[in-house]
């Protein structure tokens, strides 16, 4: 086989590649193992490493990848590829290459590469301050090995069928399709999986935060993690003389709870929510709202509506990592958790009603209380000095005989005493009941 027909295929294969993301990180897995494998048996080691060397260069750079990953991943191909020779070459010559000696030094050397890359790569992730679960990294290590074992035995079918009757050569090409639709379904299972997951975890932590502010600062958290990206906002526009307010996560630890935003800042948020119409809204733009460091090159911008108004918008911006971009799914996970956000606000607006309502209820009781307190108090001062009046008066209107001059007179006072006592109380009653109505006259004596 040419150089260049080998280095197109291990093009072809790098292009066919699959990403299984772990919030900013993700591993990958193509189809690379059947080019490698029909290089170990058809063509001399230095072929086989120069020809992979320049495809993978070719892939990496159409992905744009920062140099200093471009470096890594492009060593770590050649290190693969270097191991895999190194591995197969001993045991395919222990019998026939295309025999069961050579198959079995070919899957023994596909797998010893891969356990290369992923120590490789894990160590990686670990010294940038990454760290996979020992779950996701069984995971990852199952589904990578289960997929070089099954490229590894498509190129060895391919290898056969050359040595046999290379006038079918032509049929090699159809397992290797078969497997990428395979692998394109299990990825876009698992990625859908995920996002229902999430959706389901952010809903239930949205309706478990009982205050506006913590419902908002638990929906910025879940549509940044849902999306994997840098940066995550609610912003809700100000409504019949509020002020508007910014919640949001990221960059890194950065946070912000229910700042006041004024100013050019609110109808540049507003225009944002326009441009964005079909929900993404592509860069480089700074954004407007105090967060000068930060440049969107990606955003998800989803309204939350009240009625037919838009009350604010959940925005996601920046997708971590350089394997992907925000796509339409994603778009449809931040709108709907919007949906679920315009609801919340709808209801937190309700229960602050209704805590004001059973405010108001106990503060009427409480006047209640305090006016039967004011009655019984008024009754017992009204009652004390009528009782002296009616009782001295009673007893000189029978019995006026009975008493000296001295001691009516002194009845008379004690009465007069009385009367003037409870026009006192009357006077006050009167005087509190104009303060309440607003209508007091203050006399200054």
């Amino acid at each position: 086989m040419p150089w260049i027909g080998l280095a197109v295929m291990f093009a072809i294969a790098e292009r066919a590649v699959f990403h299984l993301r772990f919030r900013k990180d993700a591993h990958s897995f193509s189809l690379s193992e059947i080019p490698l494998i029909l290089a170990l048996f058809i063509v001399d080691p230095l072929t086989a490493i120069t020809a992979q060397m320049a495809a993978n260069a070719v892939a990496l750079l159409l992905r744009r990848q920062p140099p200093v990953k471009f470096a890594f991943n492009l060593g770590q191909f050649a290190v693969q590829t270097g191991l895999a020779i190194v591995v197969f070459r001993p045991i395919a010559s222990l019998g026939q290459p295309t025999g069961p000696a050579g198959w079995a030094g070919a899957i023994v050397a596909a797998l010893v590469a891969l356990m290369a890359a992923e120590l490789m790569i894990n160590s990686v992730i670990r010294l940038s301050g990454g760290r996979l679960s020992i779950k996701e990294t069984l995971e990852v290590m199952a589904l990578s090995a289960m997929a070089t074992v099954m490229n590894t035995a498509t190129a060895l079918i391919g290898v056969v069928l050359l040595d046999v009757q290379p006038a079918a050569a032509w049929l090699t090409a159809v397992p290797p399709i078969i497997l990428y639709v395979a692998y394109r379904a299990y990825v876009n299972q698992r990625e859908e999986s995920g996002r229902l997951g999430s959706l389901y975890e952010a809903t239930r932590a949205l309706h478990a935060s009982p205050q506006i502010e913590s419902a908002l600062m638990s929906a910025v958290e879940s549509a940044r993690r849902m999306v994997d990206a840098e940066y995550a906002e609610a912003f809700l526009f100000p409504a019949d003389g509020n002020d508007a307010y910014a919640t949001s996560v990221g960059p890194a630890n950065a946070s912000r709870n229910m700042d006041v935003v004024t100013g050019d800042a609110v109808e540049s948020m507003r225009a944002i929510a326009i441009a964005a119409s079909d929900g993404l809204m592509a860069g480089p733009t700074e954004h407007p709202v105090g967060l000068e460091s930060l440049v969107i090159d990606q955003a998800i911008v989803a309204p939350m509506r009240s009625g037919n108004r838009i009350v604010g918008i959940l925005m996601a911006a920046n997708r971590l990592g350089d394997v992907s971009q925000f796509v339409a799914d994603d778009v449809g996970l931040v709108d709907t958790l919007a949906g679920q956000v315009a609801v919340s606000l709808e209801n937190g607006r309700l229960g602050e009603s209704l805590a004001q309502i059973t405010s108001l209820k106990e503060q009427l009781e409480e006047l209640v209380r305090s006016k039967d307190e004011f009655v019984a108090s008024v009754s017992h001062e009204l009652r004390t000095p009528l009782t002296a009046v009616a009782g001295l008066a009673d007893e000189l209107r029978h019995a006026p005989e009975t008493f000296s001059e001295i001691e009516t007179k002194e009845f008379i006072k004690v009465i007069a005493d009385q009367a003037n006592e409870l026009a006192g109380i009357v006077e006050d009653l009167l005087v509190a009941g104009q303060a309440e109505m607003g209508e007091q006259n203050l006399n200054i004596e």
